[in-house]
């Protein structure tokens, strides 16, 4: 995901300014007044009403007739309303609340209360029978999808001993995403949400872990940068630099083709040259800087209107799940995913009503104190492992991220595939978590031997 917002304040941090952290500071805040501190971790259990649900039918029945699409076009005005009817049908007609409810509840569901907000996670346990070393992992999803993304990958992760070790897989819905609450107050971006999940995890009895992280508030980053001591491994398939250099390396390797700068897979990817691919991303993220700015502006029509966060979602999914389904009448989607796999996250979106305070992430942490901060360009000492899909949306060279990633292991790239590999390609993605995970440690290891 990127924006032209994005893009200037990249562009604008000509050096990286020292920025102290207050941890007491950051970790003793409460985002809600109304929802006092409680340590203790309860069930939660994944509830669609019957009476949402109603309403949501009533709504999707009822809704006013849309504007047709232009002559020939798929999705380059956006959602192809020609195809609203099929999906909404499917929606209030053929799509299984209580089934999609018990397969997410078939993970074990949880809540509890860090700095006044309850935070929803769900926790898969490993499946052994023997002594195998339990590493913990957390999982973070992005925006405008949800804990649904992992939901295919995690009987990979948790099947056993692999590699030698086993998984206690953790994956919470983000703050003010999904099933956790949302802040009342500002000021809640990616550096307070990756203390909140710091603290989760601390809860959860880990004061180490690995990540894996792959949206562009790159909360996994922050992870990283604010305790580099606690990250013991960075996957991410969403891998950026906002270092200065990297910025302008990227910028050069673009336009130049130094091989020096961008390496052949890469190049290979369709990244080049630069100007056009600037241009695709012009055309196709409006919707971000809008998320990034006035979030809860767009937040009336999709908190009041299934029809808008329906066509909102499938039209940014469609362009992240490949770059040119934009040309496809329907948006391509039902080529990679089911209907009821798309509806998963708009489902969990609508029965929320999250979708204000989950766009709020983006607003806070897209403006001009996080880069005063300077952390996002901040160099982290925590191993790193990227992975690039062909038709991801925004792709760096390792020599470029290693401007911000100096341990970069590994930069595995992938011919095919979307921004979503966790729910296209689960066993895929389950793989290379787990190789990096067995490099992580593999890299501790020498580390420590070298030290003694």
């Amino acid at each position: 995901m990127f924006s032209l917002k994005v893009f200037v304040i990249c562009c604008s941090a000509l050096s990286v300014i020292s920025y102290e952290i207050n941890y007491a500071e950051l970790e003793n805040v409460l985002w809600r007044d109304d929802c006092p501190e409680d340590d203790s971790i309860g069930p939660f259990e994944i509830i669609f009403p019957k009476e949402d649900i109603e309403e949501l039918r009533y709504l999707l029945n009822n809704t006013r007739e849309l504007t047709p699409p232009l002559e020939g076009t798929g999705f380059q005005y956006g959602f192809n309303t020609d195809t609203f009817n099929g999906w909404a049908y499917h929606w209030a007609h053929h799509y299984d609340f209580e089934a999609r409810a018990a397969m997410f509840n078939a993970v074990p569901n949880y809540k509890t209360t860090i700095q006044g907000l309850g935070i929803h996670f769900m926790w898969a346990k490993p499946k052994i029978e023997c002594d195998c070393e339990v590493l913990p992992l957390i999982m973070l999803h992005g925006f405008p999808d949800s804990v649904n993304t992992f939901i295919q990958t995690l009987p990979y992760l948790t099947e056993g001993c692999q590699n030698g070790f086993a998984l206690d897989v953790v994956v919470p819905s983000l703050p003010g995403s999904g099933f956790s609450d949302g802040a009342t107050k500002p000021g809640l971006g990616s550096k307070e949400a990756a203390v909140i999940m710091k603290l989760l995890m601390n809860r959860l009895g880990y004061e180490k872990f690995y990540v894996q992280g792959s949206d562009c508030t790159h909360i996994g980053d922050m992870l990283a940068t604010l305790y580099p001591e606690a990250v013991l491994g960075l996957h991410t398939n969403n891998a950026v630099s906002y270092s200065p250099l990297s910025i302008a390396a990227w910028i050069a390797g673009g336009f130049s083709d130094t091989s020096l700068v961008v390496a052949d897979e890469l190049k290979d990817l369709g990244l080049y040259p630069m100007s056009d691919y600037l241009k695709a991303l012009m055309t196709e993220v409006a919707y971000l800087h809008m998320i990034a700015t006035k979030p809860d502006t767009l937040g009336v029509a999709m908190s009041t209107s299934p029809a808008a966060l329906l066509s909102f979602i499938i039209q940014v999914g469609s362009w992240q799940t490949r770059n040119n389904y934009v040309n496809k009448f329907d948006g391509g989607l039902t080529e990679v995913f089911t209907r009821d796999e798309v509806l998963d996250d708009v489902t969990i979106c609508w029965m929320t009503n999250s979708f204000t305070t989950a766009a709020r992430l983006y607003a806070d942490t897209f403006n001009t104190k996080t880069l005063e901060e300077g952390l996002y360009a901040k160099p982290t000492s925590t191993p790193v492992w990227t992975v690039h899909t062909k038709y991801d949306m925004i792709y760096m060279s390792p020599v470029e991220l290693r401007m911000k990633h100096p341990h970069l292991i590994n930069a595995e790239v992938y011919d095919d595939y979307g921004h979503y590999l966790p729910c296209e390609q689960p066993q895929v993605f389950a793989r290379s978590v787990i190789n990096a995970i067995t490099a992580f440690q593999q890299w501790h290891e020498d580390r420590n031997r070298c030290e003694l």
